[in-house]
């Protein structure tokens, strides 16, 4: 027959057992909420990516719609004369504008009316096709000033990538909105799976408490003793959880 004192050491290897257990079910919860916590944040940052590459992209699809309206109404030949200056510029894009502005007929023929005079027809510059022109000018700086916002919010949403062929003859917007894409979709399947393995634990309020308890009510040998069987970090979360129990009943000692 086991003796007593064997029955006892039996018994409190089980408790210290089981709490051990408990407390690597609790550190696992408090790593899959800080994980949750996290990857929340960098979702939600894919997606603000993702929209601000959006409202970029469309506001800069916009001023290049208004700065083509403005050539077809000030030039005669208004795709050449658009090509002309989308590939005159380079770097002195300040230049080209202010070009287009005062000297417009550089990039092509101007729009002209004509008007009979008594020596027969003639044709002129329209004064009409120059306000044209002056339009375009400030079509053209807010595209610059787009397609700048689109740039940075293009390396924003690549989040670190390069791009995914690089040196070919691709959309960078569209590349880098795949990117972002990815990035909320691997968001939202890491998510899942977290919010998947909080749902099979116990409460973590619950078993918060219960393990505090638990660990409050070991008698000083038996709380070494769990150093033994749970890792370090484990033994750190165990000090602290009964330091929250032995303050909780110290404070309902001073209310009664």
């Amino acid at each position: 027959m086991p003796s007593r004192s064997a029955e006892r050491s039996s018994a409190e290897r089980d408790v210290t057992n089981g709490l051990a257990d408990e407390l690597r079910t609790y550190e696992r919860l408090v790593e899959v909420s800080r994980e949750r916590y996290t990857t929340e944040m960098e979702l939600s940052a894919a997606q603000a990516r993702l929209a601000q590459l959006d409202a970029t992209a469309g506001r800069a699809k916009q001023a290049f719609e208004r700065l083509r309206n403005s050539f077809r109404a000030a030039y005669r030949d208004p795709d050449r004369a658009l090509i002309s200056f989308l590939t005159g510029g380079g770097p002195a894009q300040v230049a080209v504008v202010r070009d287009l502005q005062e000297k417009p007929e550089q990039f092509g023929e101007l729009r002209s009316a004509e008007r009979t005079e008594l020596m027969g027809r003639s044709r002129g510059d329209d004064a009409g096709a120059r306000e044209a022109a002056r339009s375009a000018a400030a079509a053209a700086r807010e595209l610059i000033e787009a397609e700048q916002a689109l740039r940075s919010a293009i390396a924003r949403a690549r989040n670190g990538r390069q791009p995914s062929t690089a040196g070919a003859d691709v959309d960078e917007a569209e590349d880098a909105r795949t990117a972002a894409r990815r990035d909320i979709e691997g968001g939202q399947d890491r998510l899942r799976k977290l919010r998947e393995e909080e749902q099979r634990a116990p409460g973590f309020h619950l078993l918060e408490r219960a393990l505090a308890r638990g660990l409050w009510e070991l008698s000083p040998p038996e709380f070494n003793r769990l150093r033994l069987v749970v890792t370090g970090a484990q033994f750190s979360l165990a000090r602290k959880l009964r330091q929250i129990a032995h303050d909780a009943a110290l404070g309902r000692d001073d209310e009664m």
